[in-house]
């Protein structure tokens, strides 16, 4: 009660209104921000029925984690020697390497935590259960983000989660939706009273803050790639259309009844991409006509359109080699802040990665009563300056100089850019 005589008690009462309205705020924060689950699991369904029909998005969202997690990824032990096994056989385990192939050890399990990104680019959100064994070894397995229903925060800070609930057929609502005796199937995140158990990770992608979800990378690129292959099926119609005949035939005699014989016996004939019209006349003739639109080129639209999907998904056009040798000063100018951001996602997905390989050391070292000396797991990207790009680079001067060459001895300037576009397999303009 403000009212009361005594400061000290008067105090106190106000940094307890204080924290409880901290906390209120941190839930109307969650609650505006979170999706509501219906519209949380459609964009997921939707990202997954795209995922399997969009051999382009499935190619953006590819390059996409390729350029983040690398072709190599190095794991740095520091301190304790005694964790350096328990690492390599982590990593080594057939169990947690990409499951459907036959690659294990190192490059399997590259391949696993690659398809890893790959999910949580598709749905937003990653959650990855980390198993126990007797031996203190572990074993990860990933959950759909579409089965998870529910994640539960600390009520006095909704940004530590503490355990996730999965979808069941009748749900909890309202307030019995934080009680976790509620929910048929759950998992608990990482804490000190859960080392010895199995526990779920979650990783999310640009999560808005007073949010528990990530965004999905295929929800928002998938308009843009729906509507760059329209205008290619356009392109694609148009051409067809150009190339199509049109035969205007005039159709002789005043017999009704010869006339419609007449017309079953031409259009019985297969005409390919040709159609017919008639029309009478006393005297049968054909006439071929075709069409004629006049319309611009397609190419600046699609090349547009292709960079913005590009942006969206973090790749630098210049090292998908989409770039022509005039428009390597823009390239110059933009490979800094995009290599910038690129560290940034790569410290993020690493970050995580380096949390999950230290809780694994944990869990061995509490099953076999080890008392360990200070040490630290750091998981850390090939350097894609040294390599990938110095390769684009030495590619691309070669393309130009194989131009200059093409212009000294009389080429036309298109001709040889699309002899260039045709030799790195581009498509052809439209």
């Amino acid at each position: 009660n403000p009212t009361v005589d005594d400061e000290e008690s008067r105090k106190k009462w106000w940094r307890e209104v204080e924290g409880l309205i901290d906390g209120l705020q941190g839930q109307v924060a969650q609650l505006q921000r979170d999706l509501t689950l219906t519209k949380r699991h459609k964009d997921q369904r939707t990202a997954a029925e795209a995922w399997r029909s969009s051999g382009r998005l499935r190619r953006m969202l590819k390059m996409s984690a390729a350029q983040t997690v690398g072709a190599e990824v190095g794991i740095v032990i520091r301190g304790d020697r005694r964790i350096d096994p328990v690492i390599e056989n982590f990593v080594q385990d057939p169990l947690n390497c990409l499951p459907g192939f036959m690659v294990q050890g190192a490059e399997g399990f590259l391949l696993r935590i690659i398809g890893m990104y790959l999910a949580a680019l598709r749905d937003g959100d990653l959650f990855v259960v980390l198993h126990p064994n007797p031996d203190g070894t572990s074993i990860i397995r990933t959950r759909p983000a579409e089965q998870i229903a529910y994640v539960a925060t600390d009520p006095e800070d909704w940004e530590r989660e503490l355990w996730y609930a999965e979808r069941q057929k009748e749900e909890p609502q309202g307030e019995d939706r934080k009680d976790r005796s509620k929910w048929a199937t759950t998992w608990s995140a990482p804490n000190a009273a859960t080392l010895g158990e199995t526990e779920m990770f979650h990783f999310t992608i640009d999560r808005l803050d007073g949010s528990t979800q990530g965004e999905s990378l295929a929800t928002a690129v998938l308009p843009w790639i729906e509507q760059y292959e329209e205008l290619l099926e356009a392109r694609i119609a148009l051409n067809q259309a150009l190339a199509k005949l049109t035969w205007l035939v005039d159709m002789p005699g005043t017999d009704v009844a010869t006339r419609a014989a007449r017309k079953q016996m031409v259009l019985a004939q297969k005409w390919g991409y040709g159609s017919v019209m008639f029309q009478d006349s006393e005297s049968e003739k054909w006439e071929a006509v075709t069409a004629s639109p006049n319309g611009q080129g397609a190419e600046p639209d699609l090349d547009a359109v292709l960079r913005h999907i590009y942006v969206l998904c973090g790749i630098v056009p210049f090292w998908a080699g989409e770039l022509m040798p005039s428009r390597t000063g823009a390239a110059r100018a933009v490979t800094p802040v995009a290599l910038a951001a690129l560290r940034t996602e790569q410290k993020l997905y690493f970050g995580f990665l380096a949390a999950l390989l230290s809780r694994v050391v944990e869990k061995w070292a509490a099953k076999n009563a080890t008392r360990m000396r200070p040490w630290a797991v750091t998981v850390t990207a090939a350097d894609t300056t040294s390599y990938e790009t110095l390769e684009a680079a030495r590619a691309m001067k070669e393309g130009a100089q194989a131009i200059q060459v093409a212009l000294e001895i009389g080429m036309e300037p298109e001709l040889a850019q699309s002899l260039l576009r045709q030799f790195a397999g581009l498509p052809e303009e439209v």
